[in-house]
């Protein structure tokens, strides 16, 4: 390397009257810093300033005004029960609805399961969604009868039933008809003893007498009995063989653990099957799975409930109302005031009004509001007064 090239790299630049960028960076970077501080300072107090739309926790006491809490959805489960022949038996969603309460409802195979409750066929069932699909299938047909999003789903085959009972058999079941399996043994009226290597012939099992929605009811008792034999051993960590933290192991176990509400689909015969009773369906959802997410991204409206009275626990108690009116709420908590005398539904200016109105209408009071702090995050936002009270239980 020559003195020369030496010179040329070791000779540091200087700012000139030409290079201005160098003496005003310095004092650029100071300015950008001061206007972000008092950008995130004029914005934060903007947030919490707004009274209607905002999701920001501000209050952690959920007695006081301002108090909201964002809503964990309940988890579900879909199950898929299959024959010896490989055919749909039955299929369950199961729910952990809370603390201390779980809900099984069990479908019928012959469910029709065609747009808005109409079957486009009369092989438009559950059964045939089994049959073109499988399990998936299946998961989405009951996810769209209830309206509810589903978070996991297995399938049951017929010979998985002994390993599955076996940790906890013989069971002991209330049996409500006589019938005959296809092994021959049959099944007395009654109380019975079930071992674990008779659970498929028993769930298979029908005899002529015997409708589908009695079979449905065999189904439940099976599962009560179950659940009631796992919560009796739950010591034991096989009790459920297999998974323990995710599906059938958690679900199995968590619901022998708590109270369990068992119920039957509500349909009517038609001569294309069994057709599900909307208002019956969405009464039942609302019970078993009390904080459920839409079957699809727009097919529950959703709402943020506050209470303006101070004596609706935090508008807990409408939940059922709003839910089977078709809403998934997303928070709960209170107004930032507790003087509401009328109950307001509050919707954006350019949102869906109709749906304000629907649940207006389920709850029996209140008034519809535009507003243009409505929270994005939310269609409604209900702000329960004390004309809801009566209605909803409130102290």
């Amino acid at each position: 390397m020559t003195d020369e090239m030496r010179s040329t790299v070791a000779a540091p630049r200087r700012p000139s009257a030409r290079d201005p960028w160098r003496v005003w960076f310095p004092v650029a970077l100071v300015g950008v810093l001061i206007l972000a501080v008092v950008s995130v300072r004029w914005g934060t107090a903007a947030i919490l300033s707004n009274t209607e739309g905002n999701l920001v926790r501000t209050v952690d006491d959920p007695a006081e005004p301002g108090y909201e809490a964002i809503v964990e959805p309940t988890p579900v489960l879909v199950v898929a029960v299959t024959t010896e022949q490989g055919q749909l038996g039955a299929a369950l969603l199961a729910s952990l609805a809370g603390s201390s309460t779980g809900g099984v409802i069990v479908v019928s195979p012959e469910t029709l399961v065609g747009a808005d409750g109409q079957s486009d066929s009369a092989d438009d069932t559950l059964a045939d969604q089994w049959e073109s699909g499988g399990l998936d299938a299946v998961r989405e047909a009951v996810s769209d009868l209830l309206n509810v999003g589903v978070g996991e789903s297995r399938h049951i085959a017929a010979d998985q039933w002994q390993a599955l009972v076996g940790p906890v058999a013989p069971l002991e079941i209330e049996n409500p008809d006589a019938i005959t399996g296809a092994s021959g043994t049959t099944y007395a009226a009654g109380t019975i003893t079930l071992g674990a290597s008779e659970v498929a012939d028993y769930l298979d099992a029908r005899s002529r007498s015997e409708s589908d929605l009695n079979r449905m009811i065999r189904q439940q008792q099976f599962w009560a009995a179950w659940l009631a034999s796992v919560g009796r051993n739950l010591a034991d960590p096989a009790v459920v063989p297999g998974e323990s933290d995710t599906g059938l192991g958690r679900f199995v176990r968590s619901l022998a653990a708590v109270e369990v509400e068992f119920a039957t689909l509500p349909v009517r015969t038609t001569s294309d099957g069994l057709l599900p009773e909307p208002e019956a369906v969405a009464e039942l959802v609302a019970r078993i799975v009390p904080f459920p997410v839409g079957a699809s991204p727009e097919s529950r409206v959703r709402i943020r409930i506050l209470d303006g009275t101070g004596r609706l626990a935090n508008g807990l108690g409408a939940v059922p109302v709003f839910v089977s009116a078709g809403a998934e709420v997303a928070t709960l908590g209170n107004a930032t005031t507790f003087s509401y005398s009328v109950t307001q539904f509050i919707v954006a200016a350019d949102g869906n009004l109709a749906e304000a109105e629907e649940l207006r209408d389920a709850l029996g009071v209140g008034e519809i509001v535009t507003s243009s702090e409505q929270a994005s995050a939310v269609d409604v936002t209900v702000v329960l007064g004390s004309d809801a009270v009566p209605l909803i239980g409130g102290s």
